[in-house]
């Protein structure tokens, strides 16, 4: 079984650790701007996966596939304390019926992946800004 899929920026633990207690309002910020970079990802997960599925005529299942990508979720961990920094997009959902034992596996390779790996340089490229003017603004 594979392990977890995630993205890891080089030094945002260590830059954490090193303003924690110095500035929280920095730190405030900065979970701000990795919670808007996982809204991203989050919102176009959702976008595609309904859009893999939306030929489904039946309408019980239409209404399964927009409960579960409007329940796909951003959550921002290890800022304000903690030492691993991440945010994680996630399905806020937990099994429901037992009749589709795949499903999880479907949110993640129509949606939740694909979304991942298409905003991966462009989340990268955007935290390390946001990241540097923050710390200007704040006179580092």
């Amino acid at each position: 079984m594979p392990g977890p899929i995630s993205v890891h920026e080089t030094g945002l633990d260590e830059l954490v650790v090193a303003l924690r207690g110095v500035d929280d309002q920095l730190l405030e910020a900065m979970q701000l701007t990795m919670q808007e970079a996982g809204d991203v990802v989050r919102d176009d997960a959702r976008r595609k996966f309904t859009t893999k599925f939306e030929q489904n005529r039946s309408v019980r299942s239409a209404e399964s596939v927009a409960r579960s990508a409007e329940n796909f979720q951003t959550q921002t961990r290890g800022i304000l304390v903690g030492h691993r920094v991440r945010t994680i997009v996630g399905q806020r959902l937990r099994k429901r019926t037992g009749r589709r034992p795949d499903w999880g596996r479907e949110q993640m390779r129509f949606g939740l992946v694909p979304a991942r790996d298409e905003h991966i340089e462009e989340t990268a490229v955007e935290l390390d800004r946001s990241v540097g003017r923050l710390l200007r603004e704040h006179g580092f």
